[in-house]
């Protein structure tokens, strides 16, 4: 019996031999293309022309997911805050990336573990907004400084300070640099919860 020795390429990167193909569209696609769907492999066209029921999300759940995530971004980033004093940068970055893992779960649970590229900026907004301008914070300081607005104003300056601060020692691993990496990370753990 004959084999079969025609070749196949995949239709993104034609300098890859491959022998899978979208279960939608019947294009040939390499292992890095594939993505794969409750019904097989898809290539990435064929995923992004139409919402999954994996990816369709209401506006009840997205409002749901800004609320629930934003009360346990604030509440945990005002922990993350406190700890990042005492333990150093390790525990600053460590506690950064769960924080990030925390948020995401909730939020997953809440539009019921859909996935998607809104979701995602919501996630990483929130991490984002709750570590530099968490409001628990923002509060705590405001009535230990006798209510002075100032105050609030070190809150809004806070990242061009921190930047200023990395940009004048930027070899030496301080607080700037492990701030840096935790929002980077904390934000990095939310948002790959949610990708395709």
């Amino acid at each position: 019996m004959a084999e079969n020795t025609d070749k196949t390429y995949c239709y993104r990167h034609p300098d890859r031999e491959t022998r899978i193909s979208c279960n939608e569209c019947g294009r040939y696609i390499c292992t890095s293309c594939m993505i794969q769907a409750p019904v097989g492999q898809k290539c990435p066209q064929c995923i992004t022309s139409h919402e999954s029921h994996t990816t369709l999300i209401t506006n009840s759940e997205y409002a749901l997911s800004i609320l629930a995530g934003g009360l346990i971004a604030f509440l945990l980033s005002y922990v993350w805050n406190m700890l990042a004093g005492f333990g150093g940068i390790f525990i600053m970055i460590l506690t950064a990336y769960l924080l990030g893992f925390i948020i995401a779960k909730a939020i997953s649970k809440i539009i019921g573990h859909k996935v998607g590229y809104r979701i995602q900026v919501i996630a990483g907004t929130l991490v984002f907004v709750g570590m530099l301008y968490n409001p628990v914070e923002m509060i705590n300081y405001f009535f230990n400084s006798g209510g002075n607005p100032f105050v609030l104003m070190a809150f809004i300056q806070r990242p061009l300070d921190i930047l200023l601060a990395f940009l004048a020692h930027p070899i030496a691993l301080g607080y700037p640099q492990g701030f840096i990496i935790s929002v980077v990370i904390g934000i990095w753990a939310a948002v790959r919860h949610f990708r395709f």
